[in-house]
């Protein structure tokens, strides 16, 4: 309150006063004498004076509220001031926070970058241990960079994809340039044995994925390259694609964890490949590929549909205790020497149409949940289904047995058909059961199988 207003209150104050003492003294006593207008007049002014105190009294604590209040005013414009600069100045701080970590972002993404485009021109080099320098400064920056793995995983299959031919013997010449370029063929060999290594090594989970080495969710794109002495045991990926690949050496599979499609369709495996205990959670595809050497596929388990049609094995090929829970098609497959599927499952489809095995066939303890296709199928040599069940039909349509077929005992639920099958050898079916008469239109049986078949089941 001003200074000027405050006097006009405390003027005001004490002409009221004045005006109500006089009205008091001269109206309230008209009339009065003596001691009653002494008294009456004493009167007067203590009451004028009571109504000037009281007022002023008001007066003084309408300031007192005033000044209360305008301290606490002033306190909270102060509270008020304080807390918008300490927001002011969290967010000055979260916004230099956010600068430094954008920029400390954008500079350890340059410095990735400029270390990634480094280690591939490095890769790119013409000479050997350059390339291995930036095989391993790849490595390297893909450990302490998970979001990079795939992207470097991705680049050192495409590097693996690169035209490359395996040097052979020394060349006998003393030509310089003839030892030279031998030579390089053997350090590029190195250089892609070095890649295949760190690419097994970082996927490898270890007990319950905790290896710090391992690389999760990493999908191998090897379609077309030339491979050395593959090693993928008890490695772990997403996909692999090996198309078309050539594997030279042995190539080790077992215990192979792919958790989406794995492709090997038109593949060359050299020598022996081990596929032992592998799990194919999705497809996989094996359509038209070789096996030169031995190929086991033993204990493993296709969760997916399984594709061998035109599959070659110039070996042995071991599908013991493999179980199928897919549809599999060995259509066309050629088999050069022994087929062995003991104790496999076949829960879904099963087709071996058209195939041809060399070798002798074996299908000991096997289960056909759905029935088996083997119409048009060549065995070469002796067929035993031994303690084999037949759950679905069973089709042998046009099938060529060579040597023995053994059939003894096999259960057979559904229908057999055997219509135009071909027996050169014995056809043994002592101790088979049929749930339906076997169909035998224009089979050719050796040494009176078919009377004794017809005989033994009443179907003649």
């Amino acid at each position: 309150m001003s200074t000027g207003t405050l006097t006009a209150v405390v003027i005001g104050l004490t002409v009221f006063t004045t005006a109500v003492v006089t009205v008091l003294w001269w109206a309230g006593t008209r009339g009065l004498t003596d001691d009653k207008l002494v008294t009456a007049r004493f009167e007067a002014l203590r009451i004028g004076l009571s109504i000037g105190i009281g007022g002023g009294g008001v007066f003084a604590l309408y300031l007192t509220w005033r000044r209360q209040r305008a301290t606490e005013d002033d306190l909270d414009n102060r509270e008020r001031a304080l807390a918008l600069q300490q927001q002011v100045a969290a967010d000055t701080v979260a916004h230099q926070q956010r600068t430094a970590d954008t920029s400390e972002k954008d500079a350890a993404e340059r410095r990735i970058t400029e270390l990634y485009t480094k280690s591939a021109d490095q890769l790119g080099s013409d000479k050997a241990p350059i390339r291995l320098a930036g095989l391993y400064a790849l490595e390297r920056l893909a450990q302490g960079n998970p979001e990079q793995r795939q992207t470097i995983a991705s680049l050192l299959c495409a590097y693996l994809r690169m035209p490359f031919q395996l040097p052979g013997e020394p060349p006998i010449e003393t030509d310089k340039d003839l030892v030279a370029a031998h030579q390089a063929q053997v350090q590029e060999r190195e250089v892609r044995v070095a890649a295949q290594r760190v690419l097994s090594h970082h996927l490898l989970p270890g007990p319950d994925q905790a290896l710090p080495t391992f690389w999760s969710g990493i999908t191998l794109d090897l379609s077309g390259a030339t491979l050395i002495d593959v090693d993928l045991i008890d490695c772990r990926v997403k996909a692999v694609r090996f198309a078309g690949a050539t594997f030279e050496g042995a190539a080790q599979f077992r215990n192979l964890r792919v958790d989406g499609p794995a492709s090997f369709a038109g593949a060359h495996f050299a020598a022996d490949t081990g596929l032992e205990l592998v799990r194919f959670s999705a497809s996989a595809d094996f359509s038209g590929t070789r096996f030169s050497g031995h190929a086991e596929f033993i204990g493993s388990t296709f969760a997916g549909s399984a594709g061998f049609d035109g599959v070659k094995f110039d070996g042995r090929g071991g599908f013991e205790r493999v179980t199928f829970d897919g549809v599999v098609s060995f259509e066309n497959a050629e088999f050069g020497a022994a087929a062995r599927f003991h104790h496999a499952e076949f829960r879904a489809a099963c087709r071996f149409g058209k195939a041809e095995i060399a070798g002798k066939t074996t299908f000991y303890g096997v289960r056909f949940a759905r029935g088996g296709v083997f119409d048009n199928v060549t065995f070469a040599e002796d067929a035993e289904f031994v303690h084999t069940s037949f759950d679905g039909p069973a089709w042998f349509r046009r099938a060529r047995f060579g040597g023995l077929a053994r059939f003894d005992p096999v259960k057979f639920a559904g229908p057999v058909h055997l219509e135009n099958a071909e027996f050169a050898d014995s056809a043994a079916f002592g101790g088979a059961t049929f749930g339906v008469a076997p169909i035998l239109e224009g089979a050719e049986f050796a040494k009176g199988t078919r009377a004794v078949l017809e005989e033994a089941h009443g179907t003649g």
